[in-house]
């Protein structure tokens, strides 16, 4: 059996800003990291850099050695790098675009959870740490962003509305409105709507006045050059 040989990837630098000091990386310490192919695939990119000596590669060679020292200290002391691993970012991603694509459905944090098969509170820290908010707060964040865009619809009313972002309680998606916005989605579907005819009425205006200019102007030609000449041969 033949027996693997040790390799070692040496990247050597010198740190004049105090950049490892930041990062708070341990200096003359062998330390173990939890995925070394990303680390090997960015010393890969430095050494291209480095051999190919590309347009700018200097500074795309300082732009990957940053983020190989940042990428070692979120593996030593980040906390995402230790709670929430990549697969459990992808699937969370899913799990919100899903949410978020169906507004309407009457969602809570249980039949959210389901869709990860976690309890509600690992369900909510996961979310919340990935996310930064809980789900139901950007849950409600993003059906009265919907709100917003469908009270400027004549045809809708707001209790149909109210249904079609998952309230099938008209009052309570008013009073949440109102909490949002400081007025009611009524008041709001009337400033929209007023402000949305101003545009067409000054149009009309200036369309008119650049009208009458432009008859005015020919008017003015005609009595300055054509009358007098009509006036010279009739006589």
């Amino acid at each position: 059996m033949q027996k693997k040989k040790f390799k070692n990837s040496f990247v050597h630098f010198t740190d004049d800003e105090g950049f490892c000091r930041k990062l708070n990386l341990p200096l003359n310490r062998i330390f173990t990291v939890p995925e070394p192919a990303e680390i090997n695939e960015m010393i890969r990119h430095i050494e291209f850099e480095f051999f190919t000596h590309n347009v700018h590669y200097l500074e795309q060679t300082d732009s990957y050695v940053r983020s190989l020292l940042i990428k070692l200290s979120r593996c030593l002391f980040g906390i995402k790098s230790g709670i929430v691993e990549k697969n459990t970012f992808k699937k969370f991603f899913e799990i919100r675009m899903h949410i978020l694509s169906n507004l309407d459905y009457d969602w809570n944090t249980e039949n959210m959870a389901a869709l990860a098969h976690m309890s509600k509170s690992q369900f909510y820290r996961y979310y919340t740490t990935i996310f930064h908010q809980p789900p139901k707060t950007e849950l409600i964040e993003a059906r009265m962003e919907y709100a917003k865009y469908l009270l400027t619809n004549e045809a809708l009313q707001v209790g149909q509305i109210a249904r079609m972002i998952g309230y099938s309680n008209e009052y309570h998606f008013i009073r949440i409105f109102k909490e949002h916005y400081g007025y009611s989605p009524k008041q709001y579907s009337k400033k929209k709507r007023g402000c949305r005819h101003i545009p067409l009425i000054i149009s009309d205006i200036l369309f008119k006045q650049s009208l009458t200019l432009q008859v005015q102007r020919v008017l003015q030609i005609l009595q300055d050059h054509l009358l007098p000449s009509l006036r010279a041969s009739s006589c």
